[in-house]
């Protein structure tokens, strides 16, 4: 159960021919969700339906990674 006002940020994922099934999905979801690392953002959980797999992170304030890497080149640094 989460707390309210608890943001996430969600990855959609479809179904692609590198995954195979929902347990191969499973497994390969498992092993990203016991990385650990203080850079990494955390794996929070997943969901599977045959079209649309869903995969749920920690949400992190200020801004994407795409932007800060593109879009702010003189701002800044991470």
């Amino acid at each position: 159960m989460l707390q309210d006002d608890y943001l996430m940020a969600m990855k959609r994922l479809t179904v692609s021919s590198l995954v195979k099934s929902k347990e191969e999905f499973e497994q390969e979801v498992k092993k990203l969700g016991r990385i650990q690392h203080p850079n990494l953002v955390t794996l929070e959980g997943y969901y599977w339906t045959p079209s649309l797999q869903p995969v749920i992170y920690e949400y992190l304030t200020g801004g994407s990674l795409y932007s800060h890497l593109h879009e702010n080149l003189e701002s800044t640094p991470l």
